[in-house]
């Protein structure tokens, strides 16, 4: 009989013992931050059409310690791949946890070969070139790649904010993934965010749309609605 086995090495018999512990199983979840930090996920989406490109979206929304989603985001990228989709997502992350008052932040994604990349596995942009995006040094994408994980290093190691970088299963990384795939249906760089309604309680709520939005137009919403929330110096860590 053929067993069915997790991500975390454990097997079973049938499939009713392997759902009640993936209910449970740390690899398979996503877990809350400490009290006083907060969570990023971020996920790209490629719906693809032909080779390794497709109709792609970038996304990710940051969570506090009670799992209360604080803001989530989905922005369309048009015809590329999943790669580059997964590094934009990454990007405009950390591009709000950044512009907020937050000093101790949690990055999660879902993608080993770009952590791997990020924390320095290739500094070359020739060994990034081949190893990650399967391309020559030569073409004309790679620049436009290197500059975005040259952007992503350079705010994980800005000494305003500690952040911790983790890779995830996808499993745990769902519900990243599915702001991922609603990106990939919109026409234009979204923003939701949760408001209070005395009737219903903490809902989510399209906050705003940006029609091709450029990234100082980006920065100004961003700070705008970071305003609305209220993340202020009162919720740093201490």
């Amino acid at each position: 009989m053929k067993k069915t086995r997790c991500k975390c090495g454990c097997c079973f018999e049938d499939k009713d013992s392997y759902h009640r512990h993936y209910q449970v199983c740390d690899h398979m979840n996503w877990h809350l931050p400490p009290k006083g930090l907060i969570k990023l996920n971020t996920d790209g989406s490629c719906k693809r059409l032909k080779g390794d490109e497709g109709l792609s979206a970038g996304a990710g929304l940051i969570r506090d310690h009670e799992g209360v989603v604080l803001v989530s985001f989905g922005e369309p990228l048009g015809i590329t791949n999943s790669m580059l989709a997964e590094m934009r997502a990454m990007k405009r992350g950390l591009e709000f946890v950044f512009l907020s008052t937050f000093n101790r932040v949690i990055v999660e994604t879902d993608n080993g070969h770009l952590i791997g990349a990020i924390k320095g596995a290739l500094e070359k942009k020739k060994d990034f070139c081949c190893y990650i995006l399967n391309k020559e040094p030569g073409n004309k994408q790679v620049q436009v790649y290197w500059h975005i994980l040259l952007r992503i290093r350079a705010i994980l190691l800005d000494p305003k904010i500690h952040f911790t970088l983790s890779h995830i299963y996808n499993d745990a990384n769902k519900a990243a993934d599915t702001m991922a795939n609603l990106g990939v249906k919109e026409r234009a760089f979204r923003i939701w965010l949760p408001k209070k309604d005395e009737a219903e309680g903490e809902v989510v709520e399209e906050a705003e749309v940006v029609e091709v939005p450029k990234e100082d137009e980006v920065a100004m919403l961003v700070k705008k609605l970071l305003k609305q929330l209220h993340w202020d110096s009162s919720k740093k860590a201490t």
